[in-house]
């Protein structure tokens, strides 16, 4: 069977009978490979939509809402206030430096604030950007998903496939960390989680209301692993900034 042949059974798989394809690729049928002969030998290379298709997928894949999913730098805005700017310039710095610190202890960054300063934009901001270059991102919405975890604490094996989604993902963006009340149960899951991810040297972009103090009040040892993964990258925005969600209300 030749390579053709293959990629003309691929085709046919994904159409339905009797209906004519129609392909959002028209250069590879949407098998996300091209065809040519070289020498009489044919051969296969990967076509340029699949580096589109597959940040597409990773996308969908994130967690992230579809609304949160355009976001970028661009789009936030500092109001010409230095430590917006400084926080920015950080997020920017961490992006732009991601694969060189890929396998590093420093990989990550941790966004600290008040309600409302513009740190889950930041982190939107980052993430989307690296999905766009092929980095598979997953969205924890932390309350949500510790209460989630602990609904099935009991379970092995949903519990681990839970969880594990959270341990292995290349990168991991934790989204108001700490948030509500703190039951021992939630430090205990938190700490699998993120010591899971020191260990194998995965980075983690966190947003929480807490100060690093705050945070090592609570649970020294995970706190300090996230000091520690993101030295060079922690943004605080003090109280002093003024919430986003009240700028040009009376």
């Amino acid at each position: 069977m030749t390579i053709s042949d293959i990629a003309q059974r691929v085709v046919q798989q994904i159409t339905p009978a009797g209906e004519k394809p129609v392909y959002e690729c028209p250069v590879c049928k949407d098998t996300e490979m091209v065809l040519y002969v070289e020498d009489g030998v044919e051969y296969a290379r990967p076509c340029e939509c699949q580096a589109r298709k597959r940040a597409k997928r990773l996308m969908r894949a994130s967690g992230i809402s579809e609304e949160d999913q355009g976001k970028g730098f661009a789009d936030f805005q500092t109001f010409k206030e230095k430590s917006l700017e400084q926080a920015r310039n950080t997020a920017i710095m961490y992006y732009r430096c991601f694969l060189k610190n890929q396998g590093q202890r420093v990989n990550s960054i941790v966004l600290c604030g008040a309600s409302g300063r513009g740190k889950t934009m930041l982190g939107l901001c980052i993430c989307n950007n690296l999905i766009k270059n092929n980095i598979e991102v997953k969205y924890m919405a932390y309350r949500q998903e510790i209460t989630a975890l602990k609904q099935v604490v009991t379970d092995d094996f949903s519990y681990s496939n839970r969880i594990n989604t959270y341990k292995n993902a290349a990168v991991l963006f934790i989204d108001d960390y700490l948030k509500g009340k703190i039951t021992e149960s939630d430090i205990n899951i938190m700490y699998e989680i993120i010591n899971h991810r020191y260990l194998a040297r995965l980075p983690i972009v966190l947003t929480t209301e807490r100060t690093v103090s705050e945070m090592m009040e609570i649970d020294e040892a995970t706190a300090s692993r996230l000091v520690e993964m993101s030295r060079e990258y922690i943004v605080t925005l003090g109280a002093d900034t003024q919430n986003y969600r009240l700028r040009g209300r009376a």
